[in-house]
């Protein structure tokens, strides 16, 4: 048996009360004379000496609760698994970075030298497992595989998957990568008895998304020893793509003039400064001639600007977009694809709509839809007694305000159940008709929300018209506040929808059904300025542009991709087989008939789809968030709870081995529970000792009668 806490064994030492208490006789104090013992002779008490000890079971008894007492405190438990450290090795995980961060000059001969000190750490006897990462983990060498190597060759055969493990152009993934290691040394062959360590070779930048990790705590076991690979961060410039999601604040803010575009297929680039830079200045040039232009950001600081002009011909073709002025070059290219401008079909349908009145929700829609590179919004405004069947055919959204009538309500869910898609914003005073008729749920019913502030909460970010939001510096809500709303009851059973997000009285603010083949969305409150902020900030365009990318599946705005990301059939309409040329000039043929996505933009550039005239361009671009390239903090992990191990020198120390064991020694303890038993027992024995005390005092007390 073992103890986890054995200095809780000094409370042994209690028993010594208890004994001496039963050694101690003391003559009565009291002398009352009695008559009839004046013919008695007097019995003398005896020496200390000669005592002796009397009631000998309740002593055992008092003894062995004391006892018991100590050695629950002291946790008990069995070691089942023996010396974990000394001798069965350590398992490692070699997480190798291979993102587009690494193409930075001097990056591979780090990582290459990193990499040395990882192998010398490992030996024959160790268990390994190697893995790459970017946006994505990927295992190039198992534990199954690393035991099947014969012994003498198994580092060799580690050091030829490392050197064939090339940087490619994706985003960087920490969080995941380190998930999926951690998760990999559940369930090996002496797992408990083995140290468990994932070596990381990485440069740790600051766009590495780390979120993953929020998902659970970290393994107990497992500890991450980071090998930072060191290359120039300083004086860089990324330039990467602005949407209208990134309009500056002071010209998206409706009621003060429609936000600028710049004009006919103006493009808006974003360029951001890297910390700590020393140079502000850079330079943006289109390849094959046309304008430059000068400008400036400071550091860690964002500049978003129109790009420069380009010739008449070369605007109507691809382009690329180059920065100049910084260190480092891997980021400060930008693909544009020739603009193929898609008009978008938009019918509001309300009673007392107005594009000039601050009290309708058309008035911010007409201001928030303006028209980009390749999209062109179109908005018509109905009432519901104007709306017919020729308004519909061709629409890519449909906004509805308010109720209607049974004939609209019919008509809209005859077009939404063939694939329409419509947004209803419940306004003051509706009863839920059109609601319940679009979605088919008779429980379905809301009412006005007591008046007082309301928030946004359980927003679900993962769903398209929130992905804008997914990153952590731009998913609070917390700013936009709500003065009226109305509580939708789901009904009995709840209602088969998705709840995106919910007021804090926790019931749904937006809300979206399938119908038919189409979709609807539920707005509990309107964005006027009577019931909301929502439009003033600065959510509101690019929550209106997530709504256009639901409607059409995910190809309304054109999506700007980047290197690993999937392109949708739905994208250009293509059926069939269709042959792909990608950046290197290799083409590949896809069949998205079998294949709903393609999934082989493993570089940035220019990719065609089809050949010939009809052929069509998709730019895929370096995501931004490689360019942010200052190291991440190391307290940064520890803070989501990642156990860290800097050192890489040693097995394991003296101090490491005797808290790896403190550490196994508490998991099987927690396991096993025997203190439990332990108090069970202490307390039987207590109740044996208080009966017998009681039994033993009760005849004391009670004199014996001699018979006549």
């Amino acid at each position: 048996m073992n103890l986890l806490f054995p200095f809780f064994l000094i409370g042994i030492a209690a028993i010594a009360v208890p004994i001496l208490l039963h050694f101690r006789r003391q003559p009565p104090q009291k002398a009352v004379p009695f008559s009839s013992l004046m013919f008695l002779e007097q019995t003398p008490v005896p020496p200390r000496t000669r005592r002796k000890l009397e009631d000998w079971l309740l002593l055992l008894l008092r003894c062995l609760a004391l006892l018991l007492l100590a050695l629950m405190f002291a946790r008990p438990f069995f070691r089942t698994r023996g010396d974990m450290v000394a001798t069965t090795g350590t398992t490692w995980c070699l997480l190798v970075d291979t993102s587009a961060s690494m193409n930075r000059p001097g990056a591979k001969e780090e990582v290459k030298a990193r990499l040395g000190e990882a192998l010398a750490a490992v030996r024959e006897q160790d268990h390994v497992m190697l893995v790459t990462f970017d946006r994505e983990p990927r295992e190039l060498l198992g534990f199954d595989a690393w035991q099947s190597l014969p012994e003498g060759g198994r580092k060799a055969e580690l050091q030829r998957l490392l050197d064939g493990a090339k940087p490619g152009w994706q985003s960087t993934d920490l969080g995941r990568a380190l998930r999926y290691a951690a998760g990999r040394f559940q369930g090996q062959a002496g797992e408990g008895s083995r140290k468990q360590r994932i070596v990381l070779v990485s440069d740790l930048q600051e766009g590495s998304a780390l979120e993953a990790l929020h998902a659970d705590s970290w393994p107990d076991k497992v500890t991450v020893t980071p090998l930072l690979v060191k290359a120039p961060w300083k004086d860089n410039f990324t330039l990467s793509t602005a949407s209208v999601a990134v309009e500056e604040e002071a010209a998206a803010v409706p009621g003060k003039g429609a936000a600028p575009t710049g004009g006919e297929g103006a493009i808006r680039v974003r360029v951001t400064s890297g910390r700590e830079a020393a140079n502000e200045k850079f330079t943006l040039k289109w390849a094959g001639g046309g304008e430059s232009i000068e400008a400036s950001a400071p550091p860690a600081g964002t500049r978003i600007l129109r790009a420069p002009g380009r010739p008449e011909a070369a605007a109507a073709a691809d382009g690329v977009l180059h920065l100049s002025g910084d260190a480092l070059d891997f980021d400060n290219h930008l693909y544009v694809a020739k603009a193929r401008t898609r008009e978008l079909r938009i019918v509001c349908v309300g009673d007392r709509l107005s594009r000039t009145d601050t009290a309708s929700p058309l008035f911010y829609l007409v201001r928030a839809f303006q028209p980009t590179t390749g999209l062109k919004p179109v908005i018509l405004e109905k009432t519901y007694q104007e709306l017919g069947r020729t308004d519909l055919p061709g629409t890519a959204v449909v906004f509805a305000f308010g109720e209607g009538t049974e004939a609209s309500a019919a008509l809209l869910k005859d077009w939404v159940q063939t694939g329409g898609a419509l947004v209803y914003v419940a306004q003051d005073g509706d009863k839920g008709g059109l609601l319940r008729s679009l979605t088919g749920e008779a429980g379905l019913g809301f009412k006005e929300a007591a008046s007082g502030e309301a928030l946004l909460q359980d927003l679900a970010f993962d769903h398209i018209t929130l992905r804008a939001f997914a990153e952590a510096g731009v998913r609070d809500f917390s700013k936009v506040r709500f003065w009226k709303h109305r509580q939708l009851a789901l009904g009995e059973p709840a209602g088969k929808g998705q709840v995106l997000a919910r007021f804090d009285d926790r019931t749904p603010a937006w809300m979206e059904w399938t119908v038919g083949s189409g979709r609807m969305l539920y707005v509990g409150a309107s964005w006027t300025g009577a019931e909301s902020q929502f439009a003033v900030s600065s959510k509101f365009v690019p929550w209106l542009y997530g709504l256009l990318d639901w409607a059409s599946g995910g190809t309304a705005m054109g999506t700007v991709y980047t290197v690993g990301d999937s392109i949708p059939a739905a994208a250009g309409n293509w059926q069939g087989t269709v042959s792909v040329t990608g950046p290197d000039g290799k083409t590949a043929l896809w069949d998205a008939a079998k294949e709903p996505s393609f999934t082989g933009t493993s570089l940035p550039g220019i990719y065609r789809f089809g050949t010939g005239e009809a052929a069509q361009s998709l730019a895929v671009n370096l995501a931004a968030a490689e360019g942010r390239l200052a190291a991440l903090p190391m307290e940064r992990l520890s803070e989501l709870g990642v156990a860290l191990e800097p050192s890489l020198s040693g097995r394991v120390s003296a101090d490491a081995a005797a808290a790896l064991v403190r550490r196994e020694d508490a998991l099987e303890e927690q396991r096993q529970k025997i203190w439990k038993a332990v108090l069970l027992a202490a307390l039987v024995v207590l109740l044996m000792e208080t009966w017998l005390a009681g039994r033993r005092e009760g005849k004391a007390r009670t004199p014996e009668v001699q018979p006549a």
